[in-house]
C-alpha cells in the first residue's frame, strides 16, 4: 500500500497505483495482486471493504496448531516469541494446518500459577479465528462431528 496511507478504499487504492485511466489488463493484473496478499496476509480488508496492512490492525495471519483437549494456537513462526492462543470456541471452521486470520483480543486477567499468590504468567492476548485463508487440505473424507 502506499506510503502514509493506513486504511483505504478498494477503488481509492487502485486509484493511487494504477491512476484514473488504467488499461484493462493493469486492472486485473491489480485485482490478482490484491488477492494474493490477503491470501498471504499481508492485506487485511476492515471497516466493511476498506484495505489496511495488517501491522497497522488488530489482526494476525499464521498457521493454526491443535493440540489436546480442543486447545488451538496460531503459531508466531518466531524463535521465542510465543504462540497465540485461541480463545474456547474460536477456531471455526479451521483445522489444523490451516492458514488463518485471527483478530487479537486482550486477555481480561492473566492465567495460570495456583495458590495463595496472584496469577502473573499467562498470554497477554489469545485470538479468534475470522477467516481461513488457505487450506492446508482441500479435501477431507470422513465426519466432522462437534462435541459437547
Amino acid at each position: 500500500m502506499p506510503r502514509g496511507s493506513r486504511i483505504l478504499t478498494h477503488s481509492d487504492l487502485s486509484q493511487k497505483i494504477l491512476g484514473s485511466q488504467p488499461e484493462a489488463a493493469d486492472v486485473a493484473a491489480f485485482e490478482r495482486a490484491l488477492y494474493g496478499l490477503e491470501r498471504r496476509g499481508a492485506v487485511v480488508r476492515v471497516r466493511g471493504e476498506k484495505l489496511s496492512r495488517i501491522e497497522f490492525t488488530e489482526f494476525q495471519a499464521g498457521t493454526i496448531v491443535f493440540k489436546g483437549e480442543g486447545k488451538a494456537f496460531l503459531l508466531s513462526g518466531i524463535p521465542r516469541v510465543p504462540d497465540t492462543p485461541i480463545a474456547r470456541g474460536g477456531a471455526g471452521s479451521a483445522m489444523d494446518g490451516d492458514f488463518v486470520l485471527v483478530r487479537l483480543e486482550k486477555a481480561r486477567k492473566p492465567v495460570g500459577g495456583r495458590g495463595p499468590r496472584p496469577a502473573t504468567r499467562g498470554p497477554l492476548f489469545f485470538g479468534t479465528v475470522v477467516k481461513v485463508l488457505v487450506r492446508r487440505h482441500e479435501t477431507v473424507v470422513g465426519k466432522i462431528a462437534r462435541g459437547p
